[in-house]
């Protein structure tokens, strides 16, 4: 009989000890944290980055728990909620985690967050951390300003055009700066120089420009109208158009001797009208083609 009941006990631990073994005394704990990546939009007011979190705690059935959670992201104020919760043996758990995006950070601006928890009970204690990123969407803008509207000249003397160009989005930007239709006018020679053309520049920040201009000295008396034209090469990254013009006259007065469009035999050679592209040439040429043939029809009548 006692032979059958030390038979009975060893079975019953022998069928136990899997169930027991498989028990970890130290507690294991795993984070989760979703999505992995936050786009938050900061330039008007403060924002907030919100994620939602899973905890898993594994330990013995009979042990009670106590879990801690904390958040960093790089200076930027971080919390959990709930921070902190006991658990008996082991489970799942949701909590929050909260990042405030200050306002006025710069676009494009990317920091890490860690997500930390500590699973303890007297004398043992395990951790975990997992990761996301915070980052602030970059707003994109371009102003052009022009210090004047007329351009006063002689034929082949320079002018200079005085612009400035300022970065109206919220992050570092390149720009870039063009006339617009410039074959308009280097074929009919004039000669049209930027001190330069592309522009680094921080949010806010104002750069001037120069655009030397100068007329060919053959140059009738004439006023030619001009455009610059910048666009955000980092919006054009992001496959965004932001751009920006101004426009001014250039007002050329010929010089004796210089030609100012005659030819020494006192008849007046045809010159190509800078800024005036193909389009309006062709337009041009069929109206005086029209008015010319009716001029005729009315003679002929």
């Amino acid at each position: 009989m006692k032979l059958l009941a030390s038979i009975a006990v060893l079975l019953i631990v022998a069928l136990a000890l899997p169930s027991i073994q498989a028990q970890s005394i130290v507690p294991i704990i795993q984070i989760m944290v979703a999505p992995e990546t936050i786009e938050v939009d900061a330039t008007s007011a403060s924002a907030s980055a919100v994620f939602n979190c899973n905890v898993m705690v594994e330990g013995m059935s009979y042990i009670r728990y106590r879990v801690n959670l904390s958040a960093e992201c790089e200076g930027w104020n971080a919390t959990c909620n709930p921070s902190s919760f006991s658990v008996t043996g082991g489970g799942n758990n949701t909590f929050t985690t909260t990042v405030l995006v200050p306002q006025g950070e710069g676009g494009g601006d990317a920091r890490q967050l860690n997500v930390s928890g500590i699973v303890s009970a007297p004398g043992i204690s395990s951790t975990c951390v997992t990761y996301a990123m915070v980052i602030v969407n970059q707003s994109f803008g371009v102003d052009l300003t022009s210090y004047t509207s007329s351009l006063p000249t002689d034929a082949g003397k320079p002018v200079v055009w005085q612009i400035s160009v300022k970065n109206t989005g919220n992050g570092l930007d390149s720009v870039s700066l063009s006339v617009e239709n410039i074959g308009s006018y280097t074929n009919s020679g004039w000669s049209l120089r930027f001190n330069r053309s592309i522009l680094s520049l921080q949010a806010g920040m104002i750069a001037q420009v120069s655009l030397t201009l100068t007329p060919s000295e053959d140059s009738p008396d004439q006023s030619v109208s001009i455009a610059v034209k910048c666009y955000s090469r980092g919006a054009k990254s992001s496959n965004l158009t932001i751009e920006d013009r101004v426009e001014a006259t250039v007002n050329v007065k010929s010089v004796p001797g210089g030609g100012g469009g005659g030819n020494g035999n006192n008849t007046v050679e045809k010159k190509f009208i800078p800024g005036m592209g193909a389009l309006e040439l062709t337009a041009a040429t069929v109206l005086l083609a029209a008015l010319f043939r009716f001029g005729r029809r009315r003679r002929d009548g």
